[in-house]
């Protein structure tokens, strides 16, 4: 997929300043990385991403 950060902003409905914060906190927190321009997710992020929103719906029920 290709989606540059007015794209995230517009989909998300959140400005693109909070887009930047939140993917600079994925980055920094291991959910995400980058490589140069892209943002890229491998198993081992895509399962802990998978594995945190899991727990998050939970607690939310």
């Amino acid at each position: 997929m290709s989606f540059v950060r007015q794209d995230l902003s517009d989909y998300t409905g959140i400005c693109v300043r909070t887009v930047n914060r939140c993917l600079r906190k994925f980055i920094n927190e291991g959910y995400i990385s980058r490589k140069g321009n892209d943002i890229e997710i491998n198993q081992k992020q895509y399962l802990l991403l998978k594995e945190s929103t899991e727990d998050g719906f939970r607690e939310a029920i």
